[in-house]
C-alpha cells in the first residue's frame, strides 16, 4: 500500500469513526453479534478488506471488486478493466449483516 492509497484509506476511517462508530457498537451490541469489538478491531477488519482489494485489482481484469466479512463491506471501482500504477479509483464501505449473511 503506497502513500496515497494509505492517505484513502485513512480518510475514510475518520469519517467512520466520526459518524458511524457508534451506530456499528448500538447494532453489535443489540443483535449480540461480537459486541466485544472495539472501534479499533473494526478498523483493523476495514484495513484488511481493502488491503485484499488492492491485492485483487492487480490480478483480475475488472474494474469492480469487492471484500466482505460478517458486517463490514469494502468495494473498490476503477474506470479501466486492467491494472495500472497509480490508477484513480473510488470505495465504498459500509456495515451490514443483512448484505453478507442472507445469501443462504
Amino acid at each position: 500500500m503506497n502513500k496515497r492509497e494509505e492517505n484513502i484509506i485513512n480518510k475514510q476511517l475518520r469519517y467512520l469513526k466520526k459518524y458511524d462508530s457508534d451506530r456499528v457498537s448500538i447494532i453489535r451490541n443489540a443483535l449480540g453479534i461480537n459486541p466485544q469489538f472495539t472501534w479499533d478491531r473494526e478498523e483493523h477488519t476495514i484495513i484488511d478488506l481493502y488491503k485484499s482489494c488492492l491485492i485483487m485489482r492487480k490480478n483480475h481484469n475488472n474494474n469492480y471488486f469487492f471484500a466482505s466479512t460478517s458486517g463490514w463491506t469494502v468495494e473498490y471501482f476503477r474506470d479501466k478493466k486492467k491494472y495500472k500504477e497509480d490508477e484513480e479509483f473510488d470505495i465504498k464501505i459500509y456495515f451490514s449483516f443483512v448484505e453478507t449473511d442472507t445469501y443462504d
